[in-house]
């Protein structure tokens, strides 16, 4: 359950708390600094919600929340699906076709479609595109980008573990959350950067499911969506932390 604070004095401290981290400008590490160079973090964030994430290509997007787990997004995981998203051979893929792809290729071949030679994601994902293919078998009908949003309706975070996909090694509860992020869920994916910001910013150290609560309280406190706050932090952790410290 979402913990909202009590006194008036604590509600204006979180405020103004995110206001100022707001009023920052994108620096050239933030996540999207490409897109939202000369915006403010606030209006970065706002203009990031606004762009149409995944209906073009859902099996890209997925991609996309796999090579994002614990990796730089705008230096080693954006080029890589813009490659994607501007090549005729991949930016209309399905996930059949991607589940085909990953049974034809090993981890090594894989990286001339992603970019990585990574074993461990490339089973991740492959994991993910079968869960997911097995269950578009039981829901027919639905494109790719319906069959997830079908998903996220179902996927609850008390439920991660038994969930066709949260169940999947390697899906932590980051993860978890960024994958119902992408297809339309307002909550939160606790990552690094998420939960610098809550430790410094505003003194809480706290476990990634308790940083979910958190930035909801947050949310709730300024009128916020909860994905909302989720972008002010990560723009302003990924442009204005270093190694757990204020640049």
């Amino acid at each position: 359950m979402t913990q909202v604070p009590h006194t008036d004095h604590e509600k204006n401290a979180i405020r103004y708390k995110v206001e100022e981290i707001g009023k920052k400008m994108m620096v050239e590490d933030a996540h999207g600094f490409q897109d939202y160079r000369g915006k403010t973090i606030s209006e970065a964030a706002a203009l990031q919600l606004k762009k149409p994430k995944s209906e073009n290509n859902a099996a890209i997007s997925v991609i996309g929340v796999v090579l994002g787990a614990n990796r730089k997004w705008e230096k080693v995981v954006r080029p890589n699906l813009d490659f994607l998203r501007n090549s005729e051979k991949y930016k209309n893929m399905t996930f059949d076709e991607l589940q085909k792809l990953l049974n034809e290729k090993n981890y090594a071949d894989f990286k001339a479609v992603w970019g990585h030679r990574d074993e461990i994601k490339y089973n991740t994902l492959k994991a993910i595109v079968a869960a997911i293919c097995k269950f578009a078998t039981s829901n027919p009908g639905l494109n790719d980008y319906e069959l997830m949003v079908l998903w996220t309706r179902n996927a609850k975070l008390e439920n991660r573990k038994t969930d066709i996909l949260g169940s999947i090694r390697n899906i932590g509860i980051a993860t978890f959350q960024h994958l119902r992020i992408t297809f339309g869920v307002d909550t939160v994916k606790p990552d690094r950067r998420v939960m610098e910001v809550l430790r410094i910013v505003f003194g809480k150290k706290l476990s990634p499911a308790k940083s979910i609560s958190a930035v909801e309280s947050i949310a709730s406190v300024t009128g916020y969506s909860v994905v909302m706050i989720d972008q002010i932090f990560v723009k302003y952790g990924s442009g204005y932390i270093k190694n757990g410290q204020l640049r």
